[in-house]
């Protein structure tokens, strides 16, 4: 699932992150904490000219139970020596209807944003933005995505100019069939939004096979190669300064964005299966993709970010995250799953 077809289209990239991208990295276990609101961070030292990139730098990546159907990821980066880029992602496939669920098709997007990249034959921006005006592009308006991927190559696999500035809601995807939703909430100014045309015949939890649309993406990241665009926002970042990704994403149950809120609601409905795909770090400038973990009992590979805020409903529930990982020793071939899980009660 993390092999990329952008790195199998350009030469002249390190989409999504590169042959050594965070995918195939070591990440230490920092903090652990239960409670309420349990989260996790990692850690992860990136040396001076690891896959080319200038200066060393320390990077942390947090993944919080925020509040009820809530999760909040912040990933930072400091350099410590020299001035260097950093844009990373979240890139997790989603399908609300649940993993096994058929494909993304029939699910309603609306993206806030007016403009997007146009690239070329290789997925490398042109540094040209076109409006989304008048186009199969346009999703200010809530859509069927099958309305019109049929007049897009491919499917969409687009960077869009996300509307206004700071920590604001860039995208919102429902699921009719389900009655489950999700709000993407970030800080970067663009998103990409790819449905997953490249995957096919990957096999997934249960030995459910994925075949093209079996998800979607809607990840928050800074304008891809952007180090070669200035009329771009800089993705440079400089020691003695900080890079910060914040995102979260709001889970709905039939338009109610705290189910708690209706105790008629199934809470139990909205669960963290809806995440079937690997949980992916990084992005065009330096390094991505289903980190490997180290501090539980031997260095684990990351397959699955599983999100279950089950506390919504009743007193004394629950919110967890569950990690789906691999022993490294295992990671080339096929592996028995395990879970890492911190929750409260």
């Amino acid at each position: 699932m993390t092999e990329s077809a952008h790195q199998k289209r350009s030469s002249r990239s390190v989409l999504p992150g590169g042959h050594r991208g965070f995918s195939f990295v070591i990440w230490t276990v920092k903090e652990k904490v239960d409670g309420e609101f349990p989260y996790i961070k990692l850690y992860y030292y990136s040396f001076n000219k690891e896959q080319g990139f200038p200066g060393d730098l320390d990077f942390y990546v947090t993944y919080k139970i925020s509040g009820d159907y809530e999760l909040s990821i912040t990933m930072e980066a400091k350099p410590k020596t020299k001035a260097t880029p950093v844009n990373l992602l979240q890139h997790s496939y989603w399908n609300l209807g649940g993993h096994s669920s058929g494909t993304i098709l029939s699910n309603t997007v609306q993206i806030f944003a007016s403009y997007l990249i146009q690239v070329d034959n290789q997925s490398i921006p042109t540094g040209t933005l076109s409006s989304v005006s008048d186009s199969p592009f346009d999703f200010r308006k809530p859509n069927i995505i099958k309305s019109r991927i049929k007049h897009v190559k491919n499917g969409y696999n687009t960077n869009y100019v996300v509307d206004g500035h700071g920590m604001r809601k860039v995208a919102v995807v429902e699921d009719g069939r389900s009655g489950r939703a999700m709000e993407l909430w970030a800080n970067q100014p663009g998103v990409q939004f790819y449905t997953a045309y490249y995957v096919n015949d990957v096999e997934g939890k249960g030995g459910v096979i994925y075949k093209r649309y079996a998800g979607l993406c809607v990840a928050s990241q800074g304008f891809p190669d952007a180090v070669n665009h200035p009329q771009f926002p800089s993705q440079i970042v400089k020691p003695g300064e900080g890079y910060l990704l914040a995102v979260t994403l709001k889970g709905t149950l039939d338009g109610v964005t705290n189910p708690s809120a209706e105790p008629n609601k199934a809470s139990h409905q909205y669960r963290a299966h809806t995440c079937f795909a690997p949980l992916n770090m990084g992005g065009g400038s330096r390094r991505d993709s289903n980190p490997r973990w180290r501090g539980i009992k031997e260095d684990y590979s990351a397959s699955h970010l599983l999100i279950s805020p089950t506390r919504s409903l009743k007193r004394g529930g629950r919110a967890s995250i569950s990690l789906s990982f691999i022993p490294k020793s295992r990671a080339e071939g096929d592996v028995s799953m395990g879970q890492y899980n911190f929750e409260s009660e």
